[in-house]
């Protein structure tokens, strides 16, 4: 139709004289009305902008339930609605045991939250199902290569494919021996020689335990969560088995693999030097009895070293962390991090991206560190002067050429649930570990036949 049409009214516009006014009258007049106007009040330079929409973005995370994380990352969406005001966070919180599950099943009905924390062995599965977004056009538009650098390269390439970067990563850290000096001074152990392999770590538990006090060695994690996998996959690191060996061979029914789940699972059913209930005691159990002092020792995350104080602030000055013990000459432990992700389904991807952005800035992880404890991926956060007097730091540090990667396949979840069925087997007297580790490498086996 001829003439500019009023867009609510649909209907040509017309002048005072019944003419149709054309689309370049249209606008030449409404540019004359603005200089008029500019012309009679000399602030007025501009038509008024339009007010933006206002946007909501869902961000999801399991340490927002977690303190004093959860009281860090409020502080950065805080701060980011405060410098982005059209822009609302709805802030979620879905505890680990629950989370990949649920993010999963969001994934699948197009309703994934628009920014995820994802833990690096849910990655590549979450790339492969498309639940994620590429972020390599957002990248570049903040500065490519000089961005990504800001990131120690492996982590940078875990969230790599063919085609694009899927995740940016958020902490870093490595899992290791957590233990408490007084308990050790009290057991007549010297808190400066922690245990360095599994003989001594045995020793050590064994008098550390006081059943008649509520008091054990250590707290190991049996429960069935992927955490508790992980945490279990480095002792099988530190008895030099690879789950995936360089030659495609499944390494789980190997004798050392074996060893390693009958000298782990025997801490409980045998030498009895850990709280009961083992089978239920997931990352937050084991970080909680430690804290209650009822664990002297227990496997943590460097870069979660100080959560426990927030269960009992008195116990900070009494936490000490070394690599884990090991059966071999070296100890090693898995790269553990998280990444912060877009789903691909997100209508608001750019307003998620400067959501990302703000996360991962040098002076929002110094603050996060400050409260939390947690160490940033971001090198020059991480190498900053203040976080190098950081004992627990150090200590991640000391571990940067120690460390082994986790299978970087999609599979990886299937296979740690394989792994996960295995140590609850043998803790519930259910199988033998011999039995129990050759189900799990026939059905890992089974799994990466159908990949």
């Amino acid at each position: 139709m001829a003439g500019h049409q009023d867009k609510k009214l649909r209907r040509p516009v017309r002048n005072s004289s019944g003419g149709l006014i054309t689309r370049r009258k249209f606008l030449a007049g409404l540019a004359g009305a603005t200089a008029s106007v500019a012309a009679l009040d000399p602030l007025v330079r501009r038509p008024l902008a339009r007010a933006a929409t206002p946007i909501t973005l869902r961000y999801v995370d399991w340490q927002l339930a977690e303190e004093p994380t959860g009281t860090a990352y409020r502080a950065v969406i805080a701060e980011f609605e405060k410098t982005h005001p059209t822009i609302k966070v709805q802030a979620e919180a879905i505890p680990l045991s629950q989370y990949p599950t649920r993010i999963v099943t969001q994934a699948k009905a197009g309703q994934a939250p628009d920014v995820i924390r994802i833990f690096d062995p849910w990655l590549r599965g979450w790339i492969r199902e498309g639940f994620l977004l590429n972020l390599n056009p957002l990248v570049e538009k903040a500065g490519g290569k000089a961005y990504t650098n800001l990131f120690y390269a492996p982590t940078v390439e875990l969230a790599t494919v063919r085609d694009g970067l899927y995740a940016i990563p958020g902490w870093n850290g490595a899992l290791m021996l957590q233990y408490n000096a007084k308990m050790f001074e009290t057991a007549g152990l010297d808190p400066t020689k922690p245990p360095r392999t599994w003989a001594d770590l045995l020793e050590s538990a064994k008098k550390l335990t006081k059943p008649s006090a509520g008091q054990y060695g250590i707290a190991i994690q049996g429960a069935k969560q992927s955490s508790a996998v992980t945490r279990f996959v480095t002792w099988l690191f530190n008895n030099d088995v690879d789950i995936i060996t360089k030659s495609g061979d499944v390494d789980l029914d190997s004798p050392r693999a074996i060893e390693a789940l009958a000298f782990w699972t025997e801490l409980a059913t045998k030498h009895k030097v850990t709280p009961p209930g083992v089978t239920d005691i997931d990352v937050q159990n084991a970080r909680s009895l430690y804290a209650q002092r009822k664990a002297a020792m227990f496997q943590n995350a460097s870069n979660a070293a100080y959560l426990v104080a927030a269960d009992n602030p008195s116990i900070r000055p009494e936490i000490r962390m070394a690599p884990m013990p090991t059966n071999v000459a070296k100890a090693y432990t898995p790269q553990f991090m998280s990444f912060l992700s877009i789903a691909a389904s997100s209508p608001q991807k750019e307003a998620a991206w400067e959501l990302v952005r703000a996360f991962n800035t040098k002076e929002s992880w110094i603050q996060i560190w400050r409260t939390s404890g947690m160490l940033p991926a971001r090198k020059d956060a991480l190498e900053d002067p203040e976080l190098q007097k950081d004992p627990v730091a150090n200590a991640t540090a000391a571990m940067a050429n120690n460390v082994k990667f986790i299978p970087p396949i999609p599979e990886w979840p299937q296979i740690s649930d394989a792994i996960g069925d295995a140590m609850q087997k043998v803790l519930s007297n259910q199988k033998a570990p011999e039995a129990a580790m050759k189900e799990a490498a026939q059905a890992t086996r089974k799994i990466l036949t159908k990949a």
